[in-house]
């Protein structure tokens, strides 16, 4: 009885143990199933990421390129609009500028002519009709060479627009290349001497006692000062540095100013050359006013061949001339420091 138990536990057990074996193997036929439909699950969700990022790249570089092409004409339009906007300006104003040089060679003529017909005698008839050829056949030829100069600035100044408003459209196709730049460091700047003044007049300090006529006349010819210095035409150079030594400083105050308008207005070394001189020898003016007028005149030209005269003037017996003086430097330091940062960078864009 007991033997019997014994082979039924026995049984039992093996039946368990069988039991239990076959579990295992089908449990790892199961793990192995589910790690196989892992693996293919796995490959599948890669594939299709992989196919969704091609996807993306390719809309998102269609995009880019889509908005490149818009931003590019929107930049070539506003770029022909400017032009033509500024070709149009610089043509207004050569046509004005022409109307107003043969409006003032026409009066000048007139006044010329009238001025000597007033004097006019029977005995001196013969010499008058010569002079007079001789002045219109002159105003004649300063027109021409007025119109010829005039035409000449009027070309450089629309040439230098459109270099700069083409240099201002390759910027902007850039951005990227101008944020990345860093400010470059400058060199020392270093001056030159100013070139001698050699001058035959001496300038009066008085000013002369004139009546009514004399000072509508001393009026008329200070108005007429700062239109040549508005014009900013190089003609009017050479009538301004004779009027330099004139024995009113009313006068030469508005010579100073004139001088600087024009010259700050051109870039030509040959005009600066010749002006500067000038209002060098005028910032030692016996009359204070001529002194700060040269002084602020030099504060307008772009050259650091001014700061000589300017650090001279730092010590005028005059504090308006001193004042003068001491802001025409910061102006010329900040436009030489400026300058001297531009070929380093593009340098750098090479």
């Amino acid at each position: 009885m007991s033997l019997a138990l014994i082979l039924g536990i026995i049984g039992v057990l093996a039946g368990a143990a069988l039991t239990y074996w076959l579990m295992q193997q089908k449990l790892e036929e199961q793990k192995q199933e589910y790690l196989n439909q892992s693996r293919q699950l796995q490959n599948n969700l890669e594939s299709s990421h992989e196919s969704r990022m091609q996807e993306t790249i390719k809309s998102l570089q269609k995009d880019y390129n889509n908005q490149l092409s818009k931003t590019k004409e929107q930049l070539e339009a506003a770029h022909q609009s400017q032009m033509q906007a500024t070709i149009q300006s610089l043509q207004t104003d050569y046509q004005n500028q022409l109307q107003e040089l043969e409006t003032a060679h026409e009066s000048r003529m007139q006044a010329a002519i009238q001025s000597q017909l007033t004097r006019t005698t029977e005995e001196l008839e013969a010499a008058h009709q010569s002079r007079m050829q001789a002045t219109i056949q002159s105003l004649q030829t300063d027109y021409q060479n007025q119109i010829k100069e005039l035409e000449a600035a009027h070309e450089s100044r629309m040439q230098e627009t459109i270099n700069s408003l083409e240099a201002k459209y390759q910027s902007q196709l850039q951005p990227a290349e101008s944020l990345l730049e860093s400010a470059p460091q400058t060199a020392p700047i270093k001056y030159d001497s100013p070139a001698p003044v050699e001058v035959d007049k001496e300038i009066v300090a008085s000013p002369v006692k004139a009546s009514d006529t004399a000072r509508k006349e001393r009026q008329e010819l200070g108005e007429k000062i700062l239109v040549w210095g508005e014009t900013g035409a190089s003609i009017y150079i050479s009538p301004l540095i004779d009027l330099v030594y004139n024995s009113d400083s009313y006068i030469r105050q508005k010579v100073a100013l004139a001088l600087g308008k024009i010259t700050a207005s051109k870039s030509s070394r040959a005009e600066s050359d010749r002006v500067i001189p000038v209002l060098g020898k005028l910032t030692k003016d016996p009359a204070a006013s001529v002194r700060q007028s040269a002084v602020e005149a030099l504060g307008k030209i772009k050259s650091e061949r001014v700061i000589p005269f300017l650090q001279n003037a730092l010590r005028d017996s005059d504090g308006n001339v001193v004042k003068s003086a001491s802001a025409a430097l910061n102006q010329v330091k900040f436009y030489r420091v400026s300058q001297g940062s531009k070929p380093a960078k593009t340098q750098r864009k090479r």
